[in-house]
């Protein structure tokens, strides 16, 4: 009697079934991209200029860097906040990026909204945080400027003409020095070392995106801060102000 020949298990197939595979094998390596971006969590990347500049206005002081997003992951992304955190001598201060400008020659702002990024993007701007931004200050500053706006410098020497214009530069000059007392009085820098934290906060992750840098303000670029103060009231006000190196970073 003659023995079965044994079919070889990949002849049991037919055709169609072939087609089948090779169909769905292609089809997966088209698909794979995606599935990888799908998967894959945003990769945002931050850089911040190494140069940061200690500010102060009668509202309040300020710490203005440029800061960097860049999306180098394969989805798009929202950043949703931007936050920095800035401790000095065991006290820590968190504010929220509420205006940014394009550099740091704008004179004026443009709110901060959520940056949403796709992948290759880059966001980038001259980035301010108030080290402690106190709402009451901020009105009597725009009070204070507003009067003293309205009622321009008359030039030295100068006669009086009526009361009207007497009155008028008495009340530019009470203005003035409220405002000197109120740059006086919301001063946060002071010689010594800082550190700062600055977190990207992306909508979907938990953990923000982090750079920490420490900078060390000298007595004198605490006194080059405080010369501001006799802008108060010029017409067309300029200051340098001083530049602190940014060190010891550490990414997280």
């Amino acid at each position: 009697m003659t023995a079965p020949v044994a079919t070889p298990i990949l002849a049991a197939f037919d055709s169609t079934f072939w087609t089948f595979v090779v169909a769905a094998a292609a089809f997966c390596v088209s698909v794979a991209p995606y599935v990888r971006r799908l998967f894959t969590p945003p990769l945002l990347r931050m850089e911040i200029s190494p140069i940061v500049h200690p500010m102060h206005f009668p509202n309040g002081s300020v710490l203005g860097t440029f800061l960097s997003l860049s999306n180098e992951g394969h989805r798009p992304f929202r950043v949703s906040r931007l936050v920095a955190r800035l401790t000095y001598e065991g006290t820590t201060v968190e504010t929220t990026c509420l205006a940014f400008f394009k550099n740091p020659e704008s004179q004026a702002s443009a709110s901060f909204l959520p940056v949403y990024l796709k992948p290759g993007e880059i966001w980038g701007g001259y980035y301010t945080n108030f080290t402690k931004r106190v709402v009451e200050h901020w009105k009597q500053a725009r009070q204070n400027e507003a009067v003293i706006k309205a009622n321009p410098d008359i030039p030295y020497p100068y006669v009086p003409k009526d009361e009207e214009a007497e009155a008028s530069l008495a009340a530019r000059r009470d203005a003035i020095r409220k405002q000197k007392v109120l740059f006086a009085n919301t001063l946060a820098w002071r010689a010594g070392l800082y550190e700062v934290t600055y977190e990207a906060h992306v909508q979907g992750l938990s953990k923000p995106t982090a750079l920490t840098y420490s900078f060390m303000l000298h007595e004198s670029e605490v006194g080059e801060i405080l010369n501001a103060e006799n802008l108060i009231g010029k017409t067309s006000p300029t200051h340098i102000w001083p530049e602190a190196l940014l060190a010891e970073k550490r990414q997280g």
